[in-house]
């Protein structure tokens, strides 16, 4: 599995500060109690390095405790105009989250919570998203060949 954060975090480790691996159990526990699709990758990213910060500016949230609990940023985030059925999984210049329904990752404007854009996978999202933003200013290697780079359109 791709995991394109981890191998930037690598090239460049001082623009990625991670919170450590999320405890299997506690990932496993946390996966059974939302009982709604997550990417595979995004999964595999929490298990790996956990939440953390990435570009000084990028929160990345994990159920593991050492960072502000999903479920209570998603509440704050509901009472101010996010859709039910999301789970916050980041904030920075946006805020993202994973769509109960779909198992998709969102990325909505950080001020307005509206959609402006979906991914099958964090690595999609972190690659055109994050990435896209903050490649050039980190000094990011090019992508590959084969690498995705158009967002896809929000509904």
């Amino acid at each position: 599995m791709s995991m394109r954060v981890l191998e930037d975090a690598r090239e460049r480790p001082l623009a990625f500060s991670w919170n450590g691996p999320v405890p299997e159990d506690r990932l496993r526990a946390w996966l059974e109690d939302v009982a709604h699709p997550v990417p595979e990758d995004l999964i595999a990213v929490w298990a790996t390095v956990g939440g953390g910060e990435l570009f000084e500016s990028e929160e990345l949230y994990a159920p593991d405790g050492t960072s502000d609990d999903l479920r209570l940023v998603s509440e704050f985030l509901i009472e101010r105009g996010l859709p039910p059925g999301h789970t916050v999984f980041h904030r920075g210049c946006w805020v993202s989250t994973i769509d109960h329904a779909t198992g998709e990752l969102v990325a909505r404007g950080s001020s307005t919570l509206w959609e402006e854009a979906r991914f099958g996978t964090f690595d999609e999202w972190y690659i055109n998203l994050l990435r896209a933003e903050f490649a050039d200013r980190y000094g990011l290697p090019a992508l590959r060949s084969g690498e995705c780079r158009d967002r896809r359109a929000g509904a």
